[in-house]
């Protein structure tokens, strides 16, 4: 269980501090409002968390123990499914900030409610959505280590 939490601490700290150090950069280039740049810090930590707890899990889950080639264990049936859930996972939650982004560009010289609310709800959701990524697939993998003898 130590190894598992170690493996997603490290995996989730280096990618979203590699992830965090190349968008600040990109940030200087595209000249983003305040709200976006916050906004999408925020969803790539959370992104990083997320999906280092899908990979630890499903590679706890569906170990392919028998293979000695790193690189066919990625194309086994743990890896193509790491790969699906975690383009699932991107597309949701993209598709819960770009909704909202969208209208409120498109709309916004029209618009009759408070987009402060609206964004408020869009952080709201996508932490439950990322809190469930991570909780669900951990506490899967943490029961199946109790169960593995070792």
């Amino acid at each position: 269980r130590q190894v598992m939490f170690g493996k997603f601490w490290a995996s989730a700290l280096a990618s979203g501090a590699l992830t965090v150090g190349l968008m600040l950069i990109s940030f200087q280039s595209l000249r983003l409002e305040l709200f976006m740049r916050i906004l999408i810090t925020y969803t790539i930590i959370l992104l990083s968390f997320g999906l280092s707890s899908l990979a630890i899990s499903l590679g706890i889950l569906f170990p392919n123990l028998k293979q000695d080639n790193p690189a066919r264990i990625v194309s086994g049936f743990g890896g193509t499914l790491c790969l699906v859930v975690s383009l699932a996972y991107i597309v949701l939650v993209v598709l819960i900030e770009a909704v909202p982004i969208h209208v409120f560009y498109v709309h916004r010289p029209e618009m009759n409610f408070r987009f402060a609310s609206v964004l408020t709800m869009v952080y709201i959701v996508v932490t439950v959505v990322n809190a469930l990524v991570m909780a669900i697939p951990l506490g899967f993998a943490a029961r199946k280590l109790k169960t593995l003898e070792m």
